[in-house]
């Protein structure tokens, strides 16, 4: 075991569940100890939810950081996770107005307590370009787009390609779709199943994990279709977009360009906890 640690909060970031603990005088070197302990101690002990993201904070090496920020899950670790980052912040705030930078695996996301429970993220700079990935399914080729952001690499692909729409009613189907696709790409971790932008809003599922459909609309995620959207000329920077999830939580975001080739984008959402300490 490397290193003490507490559950400081649970609660939700925009309806995904989520989790903080503090660790202390962690370091790269010892994640993976951690890592098992954090698993251990909350989804094991604790019986919390499999499709829960703890964000485990510990002292940041990095000058003008806070905190060192690591995602921890039920099956292992994810490089990031905006809704957890959220989370975080709201644990850590000292009122409206308090800003907090978390170092994390992507480089450094600044957040800020916006009051009455809503956080914005500046995630980091990002691609604005996608990479297109053909898949073989059964007798049919898919050509998915793959974008990185925040520290996950999503491949991204129209919902109505498999048939479905990213809403409650077909959870369970864009579940069983999305682990079975996952399932065959090599190098994305999580599957993006999108519907087009109109008057500035739009749905997706997200799928990752061990049959893990995501509640929230994730903030990765949501970066991932604004640099979409962009690319198709569906927003321009500095327009709003309004990103849901199948079970209606939304995130609002903003993108600034930095640049033709590198994006920035801004994620809104609204966190509940109650602490645990």
């Amino acid at each position: 075991m490397t290193s003490d640690f507490t559950l400081l909060a649970t609660g939700t970031s925009s309806g995904q569940p989520v989790a903080c603990v503090a660790a202390t005088a962690a370091d790269q070197a010892a994640d993976h100890d951690l890592t098992d302990a954090v698993r251990h101690d909350y989804f094991v002990r604790r019986g919390g939810d499999p499709a829960s993201i703890v964000a485990v904070l510990s002292p940041s090496p990095s000058p003008g950081c806070d905190d060192r920020l690591v995602f921890v899950v039920s099956d292992g670790m994810i490089g990031g996770c905006g809704e957890a980052t959220m989370f975080a912040a709201a644990v850590r705030s000292s009122g409206a107005g308090s800003r907090r930078t978390f170092d994390t695996a992507a480089g450094p996301v600044e957040a800020t307590d916006l009051g009455a429970g809503a956080v914005r993220l500046r995630l980091p700079e990002a691609g604005a370009v996608p990479r297109t990935y053909l898949v073989d399914v059964g007798d049919r080729e898919l050509r998915l787009r793959t974008v990185a952001v925040g520290g996950n690499t999503f491949a991204a692909l129209p919902a109505a390609e498999l048939g479905l729409r990213p809403v409650e009613p077909a959870a369970a189907e864009l579940r069983r779709a999305g682990v079975d696709l996952l399932r065959r790409l090599e190098g994305p971790g999580l599957l993006l199943l999108t519907e087009p932008v109109m008057a500035g809003a739009t749905s997706s599922a997200v799928v990752w994990g061990d049959d893990i459909l995501n509640l929230g609309p994730c903030g990765t995620g949501t970066g991932a279709r604004m640099i979409l959207a962009l690319h198709d000329g569906e927003l321009a920077a500095g327009d709003e977009l309004v990103h849901r999830s199948p079970y209606g939580h939304a995130f609002r975001a903003r993108a600034r360009s930095a640049g033709h080739e590198r994006v920035t984008v801004d994620v809104e959402g609204t966190v509940t906890w109650r602490s645990e300490h």
